[in-house]
């Protein structure tokens, strides 16, 4: 479960907005770009997950002239120290890549800068400004081991996985305390709003039909699932069951045709020390070279829809007959997030925070 960063800077936001308006970013020529990036030296990345030199060669190969330093932290981490720093005049990094429910608390403050993208025409799942785009998603969905179950028995949808066969033969991962916010987000009324009443009632009756094994995080269950120890898992990581099964483990997603995913968005910093050489990077990452070398190490999803068929992920999940949508940032608040994780952790018998934590 996501924790919530901005209810304890909630207050600073407005001085930290008046002290710094946002500017957009300059229009430079390409020779005045690179000019400045040389001078300027590096490129300081403030990021949620692996940022590593495989990734970065065909940039660094580019641009030796231009050192890329890298700090990982989670994404409620970053804000605070953000929110904390910008407060203080200091300003100590140029792109910030987090979740998107993280980041409407740093642009509210603004501290994004605009930018335009010009890579990102006809992505889908973007915000409908150009204070960041949404680069990588990660997607939740079911899966079974194809091993273990005949052919004949194989899980076709949701229902299925409420069968009791399944009893004591399915695993559930405590961290998935965001999975009747999915849900009830997937299978949304006609105007558009949660549908919380679906949602428990479906998950409520697959745990009391199939009395799951409990397990921590989604790497662990997964694993157990490959090995035959459970036959069925109604909600993991999808490119955490991906990689399982591109090393050729027995595992199968359902074919569910629709799941959810939640972005991971890059955004400019508004007083960026290392301006030029933050946009050709930004450049790079939202380019076919950079992001599908990006997207296939870490086994993500793309948003972009000509570099999906390019993708290792996005390829796979279409293989199965399965699309992903963004749940939107507007549903992912402390109200929603409570009320799934209360319930998740009461119909597991679990306690927060302890098997509830959130796994990278």
């Amino acid at each position: 479960m996501f924790i919530r960063a901005w209810i304890a800077i909630a207050p600073l936001l407005l001085i930290v907005g008046q002290a710094f308006p946002v500017t957009a970013a300059s229009v430079d020529s390409r020779q005045n770009q690179l000019e400045g990036a040389k001078k300027e030296g590096q490129v300081v990345v403030w990021h949620n997950g692996p940022l590593s030199e495989p990734m970065l060669k065909p940039f660094t190969s580019r641009y030796p002239f231009v050192k890329v330093k890298g700090w990982r932290t989670r994404g409620d981490d970053a804000v605070i120290k953000t929110i904390e720093e910008a407060k203080a005049g200091i300003h100590n990094y140029d792109l910030l890549l987090i979740g998107e429910e993280e980041i409407p608390v740093i642009m509210s403050a603004s501290l994004l800068a605009k930018y335009e993208w010009p890579n990102t025409k006809g992505w889908t799942n973007q915000p409908g400004h150009d204070f960041y785009r949404a680069i990588i998603a990660t997607a939740f969905v079911p899966a079974f081991n194809s091993k273990i179950i005949p052919a004949a028995e194989w899980p076709k949808d949701w229902d299925d996985l409420k069968d009791p066969k399944w009893q004591g033969k399915a695993i559930i991962s405590s961290s998935g305390a965001d999975t009747p916010l999915f849900t009830a987000y997937l299978w949304r009324t006609k105007d558009q709003e949660l549908n919380w009443e679906k949602s428990f009632a479906y998950w409520r009756e697959v745990i009391q039909a199939t009395k799951p094994k409990i397990g921590r995080g989604f790497a662990g269950p997964t694993e157990l699932l490959a090995t035959g120890a459970a036959a069925v898992m109604p909600m993991t990581v999808a490119n955490t069951a991906l990689r399982m099964i591109w090393q050729g483990a027995p595992v199968k997603l359902l074919p569910v045709k629709r799941i959810i995913a939640r972005n991971s968005v890059l955004a400019i910093m508004n007083r960026a020390p290392h301006p030029n050489a933050a946009r050709l990077f930004a450049d790079y990452l939202t380019s076919k070279e950079g992001l599908t070398l990006y997207a296939d190490t870490r086994g993500m999803l793309v948003n972009s829809p000509e570099l999906g068929k390019l993708t290792k992920t996005n390829k796979s999940l279409a293989d199965f007959g399965i699309t992903f949508e963004d749940l939107p940032p507007r549903f992912v608040t402390e109200e929603n997030n409570t009320k799934a994780s209360n319930f998740w952790f009461s119909e597991l018998g679990v306690k927060a925070g302890g098997k509830g934590a959130k796994e990278e």
